[in-house]
């Protein structure tokens, strides 16, 4: 898997967009306040849980009082992406074009 920026805009192969190269973050204290690119930022906030009696004597748990809040997210620097090569996506679009090529030179009689 090569890293960086690609030679073309778009997969050669199946048109499609390239996957951006870039990192997850889970469970941290406060949200990202950098430079990079911050996507699908979640926060989540923690409460204490206490356990209660409940009307048949059994125990349960109740949400207490807010602690704290965690967040979750993805980083990425705006111009790394993962691919195979240059100009295509995956390794699956590089064989299907390459499929391709050959089955067309074959059927011009170039390839026997």
């Amino acid at each position: 898997m090569r890293y960086g920026k690609p030679k073309v805009k778009k997969c050669v192969g199946c048109g499609g967009r390239f996957r951006r190269d870039s990192t997850s973050y889970h469970m941290k204290d406060e949200p990202y306040k950098g430079n990079m690119i911050c996507y699908n930022q979640k926060e989540r906030k923690q409460f204490e849980t206490k356990q209660v009696r409940n009307i048949n004597g059994g125990l349960e748990l109740e949400k207490g009082e807010y602690t704290h809040s965690t967040y979750s997210y993805i980083l990425w620097d705006g111009e790394s992406y993962k691919h195979t090569d240059y100009f295509f996506c995956s390794g699956k679009c590089s064989k299907a074009f390459a499929y391709l090529c050959a089955s067309q030179l074959y059927k011009k009689g170039a390839i026997k």
